[in-house]
């Protein structure tokens, strides 16, 4: 971890910090493919003062057929229901041209609904 947090801090600033990690494809993956060896991840990581975090909504923009903006958007609203908090997973990556279309709606969206942006720490 002591790498990772040099190499963030290169790219990010001197001042960056965090606790937070992201497992890729999600704690629960991993806890369903290797629920003993997760046990002990997250001990380890517990024991650290580091905390994992999922995401809890998706627009399904990595999943089926590549869908478009206004597609995105609705599976997005129905994924949401009515969370009190929304982390929602996204991809930025090549061909993920309409996820980026999409996201200004979505943000508009959650704002208009009173929700706040925040710095997960």
């Amino acid at each position: 971890m002591k790498k990772t947090n040099q190499i963030l801090k290169q790219v990010l600033g001197q001042n960056f910090s965090t606790r937070v990690i992201r497992f890729p494809g999600g704690h629960m993956t991993w806890q369903k493919n290797d629920p003993d060896g997760m046990g002990v991840l997250d001990k380890a990581l517990h024991d650290k003062d580091y905390h994992q975090i999922d995401w809890n909504v998706l627009p399904k923009d990595a999943e089926g057929a590549p869908k478009n903006a206004e597609q995105l958007i609705s599976e997005f609203m129905r994924n949401m229901g009515n969370r009190e908090k929304v982390v929602v997973l996204m991809h930025d990556t090549y061909g993920k041209e309409e996820t980026a279309k999409a996201l200004p709606e979505i943000i508009r969206y959650l704002k208009k609904q009173g929700y706040e942006f925040k710095t997960i720490k």
